[in-house]
């Protein structure tokens, strides 16, 4: 985050696919510390949900400051 604009940039999309309903994905994908939990435990079916996850423990690290 840029202290002086505000600005937040996003970056490494090298594991981004669209999901397709009922088409099974891999289930190592993403950091260890941002995985969500249902892919922890070997899910292949899921949502963008865990992407907010993700999101939500990169939020959590900038408001503890860690």
């Amino acid at each position: 985050v840029n202290p002086h604009t505000h600005q937040v940039k996003l970056c490494d999309f090298g594991s981004a696919k669209v999901l397709v309903k009922g088409e099974p994905n891999i289930s190592y994908i993403c950091s260890r510390y941002y995985r969500a939990p249902e892919l922890i435990f070997g899910a292949t079916e899921y949502t963008t949900a865990i992407d907010i996850w993700s999101a939500g423990c990169v939020l959590a690290e900038l408001l503890l400051g860690q």
